[in-house]
């Protein structure tokens, strides 16, 4: 799939692909994979239309699982993490540091000097 993705992410006049009967297309979410990485010339994939409202989808759904994920990661190293929005569609990342919620990162003497105000 790596190289089919490469393909339609490259090619900025490529309106219509037709992969059926290739193994690629055996694949789990084949098609949501080329779609989220074509560009949006591609009109066509497998002899049915690429519909707005279909790249919108996908699109939005790998957004929700990379921001998922990035929750998952700050968590495990103990930070909180926000996404802002501002009118414009501008996204902010806001990212909280407790070094007492992540049992790998406390220290007795870090924490004494956090708790005591000295740091």
């Amino acid at each position: 799939v790596e190289y089919v993705q490469l393909l339609v992410s490259e090619c900025t006049s490529l309106k219509t692909l037709d992969l059926r009967g290739n193994k690629v297309t055996r694949r789990p979410k084949y098609r949501n994979d080329v779609v989220l990485h074509a560009q949006d010339s591609l009109k066509s994939l497998d002899d049915r239309t690429i519909q707005p409202n279909e790249r919108a989808f996908v699109k939005g759904m790998k957004m929700h699982q990379l921001k998922q994920q990035e929750k998952r990661e700050a968590a495990r190293h103990g930070m909180s993490y926000s996404v802002h929005h501002d009118a414009r569609g501008t996204q902010g990342v806001m990212m909280d540091f407790d070094p007492f919620s992540n049992p790998q990162m406390q220290d007795e003497n870090l924490g004494h000097r956090f708790h005591n105000g000295n740091m």
